[in-house]
């Protein structure tokens, strides 16, 4: 949630549309189209360092699935068509191939938020600010990053948000330091509203948001739909309000959230608290789930507080612009288990009374969670919003890439060896500044900077019908049968950007396919 990871990968795909005029199937240009009602899901998830952290407990992760693969069957269970990434720097390529999605991920230097579509995306937009060095990128102030998207003909614009983790109020406002993550002295919260506007205001998320807006503005006063979710690093002024003043350590404050507050005064509604208004009630707490993941679970809190502090929070959210016509909200979720089960009272408050709405692979049909603790993939719950939206029917578009891709991938058995033959192409984003490298590893092997099988350096930038050449060593094919793992290439840098191993490009080839040469 906190760690800031910078990486760059790039994969986005722009597409344009077919002439609708034609009249090939017998309809006439001048009838009216036939519009029709879709389902568009939205599923914003933090995926907590590249999906890294794999739970090895029998108890706590019964079937022992490493955190990617936790990832990918929540994802095709939450059925979704967008999904909106944070932290994803080293994942963002590879969950698009094997979800079968679109993607993008902005310039090479936005860090660690990306947009994966089923629907073709027609235009894309960083939101970098230029004023920011690349190494202030990785002590916090994030990127966004927005498409255009052909939803069946009509146009939705998507941005995925990962907001500035510093100066975080939601802690200042209990008695945390929210640069340090340590208690104050005394455990001493901030409750002058004031001094949290200053704290507040001291952080980039508000410019970070208001930069977005700026970018949306034309398309919410053309009557498109917009939305904009992702992790926020912030609570909302419509949860810590005046009947949640005793819940979750709020320490009697009343505080209405700067970024927030520019969203809904630019006409976008919160997704959530449309259908459950009562925050008492339906908290929709996303960070953390459980106490170990809670940064007050430790020393210096024990010592000026006496205990650990409740710190759950909702600060993953989905707006939109509920005023445009063709479209109706019809469903809202909170993704993954519920922290009731596994965050434990750290002040004797009974929170059994919590009614927020779960979704999830081991959540059944009555709205029983049947997971263990670590049977979920990130530190984050994850959230989702279901639209229905009236469309004109299915509409054909004809591919465009513009971003890096695989082509033309060939093998040839050589001695032991494998020599595998491609073009890399779409290398439009190229960047001077970074070094390029071709790693090849196992496929779910984490985005760890040296951890490879083999690797290749791109001196310069491959021109589009270049063949690139990799022979595959024996010994590698040896390692990939013992672990029973398809080979995966990855576009890659040779260096962390920010934190981040990104990748730019992966291409997986089964191990069957090399097998049987």
């Amino acid at each position: 949630m906190k760690k800031t990871l910078v990486a760059t990968i790039i994969i986005s795909l722009l597409m344009t549309g077919c002439d609708s005029s034609s009249e090939t199937n017998g309809s006439h240009k001048d009838e009216p189209p036939t519009l029709e009602h879709k389902t568009f899901t939205v599923l914003t998830a933090n995926v907590w360092n590249e999906l890294s952290h794999d739970a090895k407990d029998a108890v706590e992760n019964p079937d022992g699935k490493i955190a990617y693969l936790l990832a990918v069957d929540e994802m095709k269970n939450s059925k979704a068509d967008v999904i909106l990434l944070q932290e994803s720097g080293g994942t963002s390529a590879r969950l698009a191939e094997d979800l079968n999605m679109y993607l993008w991920q902005g310039s090479d230097f936005i860090p660690d938020t990306a947009i994966l579509s089923k629907y073709p995306i027609t235009e894309v937009f960083d939101n970098e600010n230029k004023s920011i060095s690349r190494d202030d990128l990785s002590r916090g102030n994030r990127e966004n990053v927005g498409v255009k998207l052909s939803v069946d003909g009509r146009d939705v614009i998507v941005w995925a948000n990962h907001l500035d983790y510093t100066h975080y109020v939601n802690y200042e406002a209990r008695g945390g330091n929210g640069m340090t993550w340590k208690a104050r002295k005394n455990c001493l919260a901030i409750t002058d509203t004031d001094e949290l506007d200053r704290k507040e205001m001291a952080s980039e998320r508000p410019a970070q948001i208001s930069r977005v807006i700026e970018n949306v503005k034309p398309f919410i006063d053309s009557d498109t739909l917009v939305i904009i979710g992702g992790d926020f690093n912030e609570s909302s002024g419509v949860d810590w309000t005046a009947e949640t003043t005793d819940m979750f350590d709020h320490k009697g404050v009343i505080y209405d959230y700067e970024t927030h507050k520019r969203l809904l005064n630019a006409g976008l509604t919160d997704s959530y608290r449309e259908i459950y208004g009562d925050p008492v009630s339906h908290p929709g707490i996303t960070w953390p789930y459980n106490n170990e993941d809670s940064y007050t679970d430790a020393r210096s809190y024990i010592l000026e507080c006496g205990r650990a502090l409740d710190d759950r929070d909702r600060i993953d959210f989905i707006y939109y612009n509920a005023q445009v016509a063709g479209v109706t909200l019809s469903h809202v979720a909170v993704v993954g288990p519920y922290s009731k089960e596994f965050f434990k009272s750290v002040d004797g408050v009974d929170y059994s009374q919590l009614e927020d709405v779960h979704d999830g692979a081991y959540i059944d049909e009555g709205g029983n969670s049947h997971y263990t603790k670590r049977q979920w993939p990130s530190d984050h719950l994850w959230y989702k919003s279901v639209f229905s939206l009236q469309t004109e029917g299915a509409t054909t578009v004809n591919p465009h890439y513009f971003t890096p891709l695989f082509e033309r991938v060939k093998y040839e058995k050589q001695g032991n060896d494998i020599q595998i033959s491609f073009n890399l192409t779409h290398l439009d984003l190229w960047e001077n500044e970074i070094k390029y490298i071709l790693e090849i590893t196992p496929r779910y092997q984490h985005a760890i900077l040296g951890k490879n099988l083999q690797k290749q350096a791109l001196l310069e930038k491959p021109l589009a019908d270049e063949r690139i050449n990799m022979l595959i060593t024996e010994d590698t094919l040896a390692r990939l049968r013992k672990e029973g793992q398809d080979l995966q290439i990855r576009y890659t840098s040779s260096s962390l950007i920010g934190a981040y191993h990104k990748m730019y490009a992966v291409k997986t080839i089964p191990l069957d396919i090399l097998n049987a040469l």
